[in-house]
């Protein structure tokens, strides 16, 4: 059995936020058991605002309902979920978050709680610069190039960027 010690004790460490709730899913979903130190910074929620609450806290208007319902189902058959989603810190400000969460199986077989890992999702920008970009060519003269070559058999998906 994997008890909230246990799991603490290595989570402390980690730059991800870790949340570990139970497993009900009812009653406005499971309830934060335990939150680590990169939660806190992640979210701008303390530990204890985090525990007794339910990760919906987190959740806003441009948090994707398609995909909190594919959670949703996913938990309820006992299945892992991993998907990018808007959440919102304490202070309202949006951002996409990384999910991965698991289910902690007892040794009865049924589901004891959820251990989810989460970390910020950084979309880096690129900057064309003049010359230092220019052995890329653009996309449609590359495809067509390939087009005559290997990739020939491809050539039917290619289609160019206006």
């Amino acid at each position: 059995m994997l008890t909230i010690e246990a799991i603490s004790n290595y989570a402390e460490a980690l730059h991800s936020g870790v949340v570990v709730t139970e497993p009900v899913l009812d009653d406005g979903g499971p309830r934060i058991i335990y939150a680590n130190p990169a939660m806190e910074k992640l979210t701008g929620y303390s530990r204890d605002a985090l525990i007794g609450s339910t990760p919906r806290v987190l959740q806003g208007k441009a948090t994707s309902r398609f995909t909190l319902k594919a959670l949703g189902q996913a938990l309820r058959a006992g299945r892992p979920f991993h998907t990018c989603v808007t959440n919102y810190r304490a202070d309202g400000e949006a951002y996409l978050c990384e999910i991965d969460i698991r289910p902690v199986f007892g040794p009865d077989g049924r589901i004891e709680r959820f251990i989810a890992f989460e970390r910020e999702v950084v979309r880096r920008r690129v900057r064309v610069r003049p010359g230092r970009n220019a052995r890329y060519k653009p996309i449609d003269q590359r495809v067509a190039a390939e087009a005559e070559g290997p990739l020939a058999r491809f050539a039917c998906f290619a289609s160019p960027l206006d």
